[in-house]
């Protein structure tokens, strides 16, 4: 092979490799963002929990007052009065309460698992491209 020859092929080869080292960065990032997204995601879940939890004691702190003060009053909340059915519904609202927060951090969760595994799928096309471009170019430089 002469002279002139090898110069286009060797910048070829130069290009490929930094599209394949390029490749590779991309995945290498992508994975990251994607074990990233999958601790945000067990974070929002750990923090959903917490504030469940501090709103379960909200709320059992108010029906425990107001239940004290209720008997200390000398209502009785067994007949189905309307201090029993106040607690109640405190109760209930409060149920709904914790059970909304677990909610919000499950589809905050979820939408950081789904974004991880967009990001996964797209490294891993990253890498097959990478993967692709230094078969390529061993191949070529074999030829040489």
């Amino acid at each position: 092979m002469c002279y002139t020859e090898a110069i286009p092929i060797a910048l070829a080869a130069t290009s490929m490799f930094g599209q394949g080292q390029s490749s590779q960065a991309n995945a290498n990032a992508l994975n990251y963002n994607a074990n990233t997204a999958d601790s945000q995601a067990q974070s929002s879940i750990e923090q959903g929990g917490v504030q469940a939890q501090i709103q379960q004691n909200k709320v059992d702190q108010t029906i425990g007052t107001a239940t004290a003060r209720a008997g200390a009053s000398g209502v009785t909340l067994d007949n189905g009065g309307s201090s029993g059915k106040v607690i109640a519904q405190d109760a209930q609202q409060g149920a709904l309460d914790v059970a909304q927060i677990n909610s919000n951090a499950q589809r905050t969760a979820w939408g950081y698992n789904t974004q991880a595994t967009l990001d996964r799928y797209q490294a891993a096309s990253q890498q097959k491209a990478a993967n692709l471009d230094k078969t390529i170019l061993t191949a070529g430089l074999q030829r040489v």
